[in-house]
């Protein structure tokens, strides 16, 4: 199925320990469908290092939305001030 624009993007995650892994096999893939690939490295999963459930993600170009259960919004709070270094004295 072709999205409606004719633009079709796919992420996967993986652990630091499998991108080399990921990539040779993401670049096996290669055909002439794909217009382009490419890989993040040096990012991480601040909510998920957590143990907190992420229901849904809905990224933009300027924000990302994740909705996670009441019960752990005030850890995901806490996560994220730690991950942006908020909780630091400057």
């Amino acid at each position: 199925m072709v999205p409606p624009y004719g633009i079709l993007t796919i992420s996967i995650t993986v652990n630091r320990a499998d991108y080399l892994k990921a990539k040779e096999v993401i670049q096996g893939l290669s055909s002439p469908s794909f217009s382009q690939m490419r890989m993040l490295e040096e990012l991480s999963l601040v909510l998920a290092q957590s143990g907190i459930s992420i229901k849904l993600i809905t990224p933009s170009e300027i924000k990302i939305s994740c909705l996670i259960s009441d019960a752990q919004m005030k850890q995901a709070v806490e996560c994220l001030h730690r991950g942006f270094e908020l909780d630091q004295l400057s």
